[in-house]
């Protein structure tokens, strides 16, 4: 496949080159394909955010955002209509990749069908727990689905969704991190949201705290249940333990994963789960729910459990043992090889 016009759609894309920490795996994975193809022209198109119309330059990558700001009906039908249109005029394209199976995927199938190009679909998230009317697209002639864990894939198949052929997990890119003391015994990462439990999170610290008095733990996240999250720690005795940062750029996760003994994961579904990859990256132990791409892994450093009391004394365990060596599970370069295996079987 020699140079080559790319189309990347997804539901949003940083704003600026500062922007950390809007969809990090697709960043790394964006800057990378540029890094191994620089001959490739990739135009990334966002259909809502950023919530403005004019093109700029992310790293040197031509973004046109659409705009559409997550807007009700009818005016999200519009935005979709000129995302078809910001296609169509853009192109003609060698292949398309759309992320997210849903409204990103039905407008870049239209724009491949006009084109005459192959599609990919890379399922990203929580589309897989219910079917819906987008489903069908895995089905189309042309169109390719990629699931980022084998764990995604078979939820997907138990809700009666169709089989996808691919399997390609987010890589993490080379880490740069020094050594330094692990003075945070527990941490998490993520948005402060139902599915990802924070409440939870709690409960296990206020149940530890109980056997290691001197425990201290830390969420680097922000969201709706923070507030909530905050006067549990409180009503539970926890809240000197218990630190809640609100929201950071992502060097600054990386450092506290790099300062982290155990990265405690609390959330009821994930579809991969980049915060783990990272912490084992950067030293930190795993303990999770079988969700992700926990459930897979040989890594010694994940231990997987199952309701609060197993997550309690997962983490009660991890944190009375050595943690084994950093571990960079899927290299950002593997993910890169296989998609470009992926498009140069696609595209003539």
């Amino acid at each position: 496949m020699s140079a080559r016009h790319i189309a990347l759609v997804t539901p949003g894309f940083p704003a600026d080159e500062q922007d950390s920490d809007c969809i990090p795996a697709l960043q790394d994975y964006v800057l990378a394909l540029r890094a191994a193809h620089p001959d490739w022209r990739i135009s990334i198109f966002a259909l809502h955010y950023p919530a403005r119309r004019a093109p700029y330059q992310w790293h040197g990558l031509d973004v046109l955002p659409i705009g559409g700001d997550n807007a009700r009906l009818p005016r999200r039908l519009l935005a979709q209509a000129q995302l078809l249109t910001a296609l169509h005029q853009a192109g003609p394209f060698d292949l398309i990749h759309a992320f997210w199976l849903g409204e990103c995927a039905g407008v870049a199938r239209l724009a491949a069908r006009l084109c005459g190009a192959p599609l990919v679909v890379t399922l990203m998230g929580q589309e897989v727990r219910h079917i819906g009317r987008w489903h069908s697209l895995l089905g189309k002639p042309g169109v390719t689905g990629v699931a980022v864990s084998a764990f995604q894939r078979r939820v997907l198949l138990e809700n009666g969704g169709p089989n996808v052929g691919h399997v390609i997990p987010w890589g993490v890119a080379p880490v740069e991190q020094p050594a330094c003391p692990r003075e945070i015994d527990l941490l998490a990462v993520g948005n402060l949201i139902p599915v990802k439990d924070p409440l939870a999170f709690v409960r296990i610290v206020a149940h530890l705290v109980v056997q290691r008095p001197t425990l201290r733990a830390c969420w680097a996240g922000w969201g709706p249940l923070l507030e909530p999250a905050e006067a549990l720690a409180r009503q539970l005795g926890v809240a000197d333990n218990l630190s809640f940062t609100g929201r950071l750029p992502r060097a600054a996760v990386f450092d506290l994963m790099a300062r982290s003994r155990v990265l405690l994961h609390t959330a009821a579904f994930e579809s991969f789960a980049m915060v783990m990859a990272e912490a084992r990256a950067r030293g930190a132990m795993v303990v999770s729910r079988a969700v992700g791409i926990a459930p897979s892994s040989a890594d010694p450093g994940f231990r997987l459990a199952v309701g609060e009391e197993g997550l309690a004394a997962a983490a009660l365990a991890a944190l009375a043992d050595d943690p084994p060596p950093p571990c960079r599970l899927w290299p950002i370069e593997q993910t890169v090889e296989a998609y470009t295996q992926l498009y140069q079987g696609l595209t003539p």
